[in-house]
């Protein structure tokens, strides 16, 4: 689509789909519309409005594309497949899909999930109240593990060989990945886990995003390219880096078991970097938009257990409790408040030359 505006008063001579039919001389411009865009003429004002828009069924495609990945790799696995569910919007998306599969093929669901207990016993998750609703919304089997100080204690040396890093935020959530899969490792006979990992990369769900921070709700040039590094380097870890992927394959390879991830199909990520970042935006501090566009009506079940509308907390996963202060305190006592150092000296106890 092509229009043509008046060089000195801006106002609109023509509009027309292709550039011959447009009245081409010195006096005018002539513009583009672009994809993904919207124009709105108004005949009154003579003037042209460009917008963006996302037809419905780019959301209906949205919802099949991502059922068929949690399908391919269900019936890929050739031992029966767990679910790790955290409360998140991510993994409770999943756990809709694999479930309303599952049971159309009278096949076991089991859940697991953990918490950080502590010292009275207690738990400080902000999404264990929806987790819990919302498989019991589904009646289905959940398994919930709870680690303590003492686990961290005894497991810390080994967390930081096996991640192979001593970067302060890869070492706190990796503790939580490493424990997770030796609990489970000890308690079920499952090797094979569907996680919700990588919303937060593809519909810019971490707080970077947040347009306090960033100024504005659209994909900025600065927004987009941490969008596309975080997906390009999703996969991989290193001393002073922490990446979801990578660093949660490690730590559940250390016991022999497997997660697949059904929101990095590379069909799934190629369709949604297809879409216009504009719909991605962290609204009114509602994370995720475009995804709970998606799925708000597809599964109810997630506003009926408040998930779709509780807010994201950082570095969760798949466990419920995502860094609540008494873990963090816990880490310190350990470490005689100098994480950093701690981490640090154990890593180069394992790579003392890299």
């Amino acid at each position: 689509m092509y229009y043509s505006k008046n060089k000195i008063n801006g106002s609109i001579v023509t509009i027309s789909s292709e550039i011959k039919g447009l009245n081409v001389n010195d006096n005018i411009n002539i513009f583009t519309v672009n994809p993904n865009k919207l124009i709105t003429y108004n005949f009154k004002n003579n003037i042209i409005n460009e917008c963006n828009y996302i037809e419905e069924c780019q959301l209906i495609y949205i919802v099949n594309l991502l059922k068929s990945t949690v399908i391919k790799r269900i019936e890929s696995s050739e031992t029966p497949i767990a679910l790790l569910h955290s409360g998140s919007l991510g993994s409770s998306i999943i756990l809709c899909i694999a479930v309303q599969y599952l049971k159309s093929q009278n096949k076991d669901i089991h859940v697991f999930t953990m918490n950080y207990m502590n010292e009275l016993g207690n738990t400080t998750s902000i999404y264990d109240f929806e987790c819990n609703l919302l498989v019991e919304l589904l009646d289905v089997k959940l398994t919930k593990l709870n680690f303590n100080i003492n686990d961290i204690k005894d497991n810390i040396d080994n967390i930081i060989y096996q991640t192979e890093s001593y970067d302060l935020n890869t070492v706190r959530t990796s503790i939580m990945n490493y424990i997770f899969a030796k609990k489970i490792k000890e308690t079920t006979n499952y090797k094979v886990f569907l996680s919700g990992i990588g919303t937060d990369e593809l519909f810019k769900g971490d707080l970077y995003y947040n347009p306090n921070i960033i100024l504005s709700t659209q994909d900025t040039d600065e927004s987009y390219k941490m969008k596309l590094y975080n997906l390009k380097y999703i996969h991989t870890i290193n001393p002073n880096k922490e990446f979801d992927l990578l660093k949660a394959n490690k730590c559940f390879n250390a016991f022999g078991l497997k997660i697949k991830f059904p929101f990095l199909d590379k069909e799934f990520i190629r369709y949604i970097k297809s879409i216009d970042g504009i719909f991605k935006p962290f609204y009114n501090d509602n994370e995720d938009n475009l995804l709970k566009m998606a799925y708000k009506n597809e599964y109810p079940i997630l506003s009926i257990s408040n998930i779709i509308n509780k807010p994201k907390k950082k570095f969760q996963d798949y466990i419920c409790d995502s860094l609540s202060q008494s873990y963090i305190l816990a880490l310190s006592k350990i470490c005689m408040f100098n994480e950093t150092h701690c981490y640090k000296t154990i890593y180069n106890k394992y790579y003392p030359n890299i």
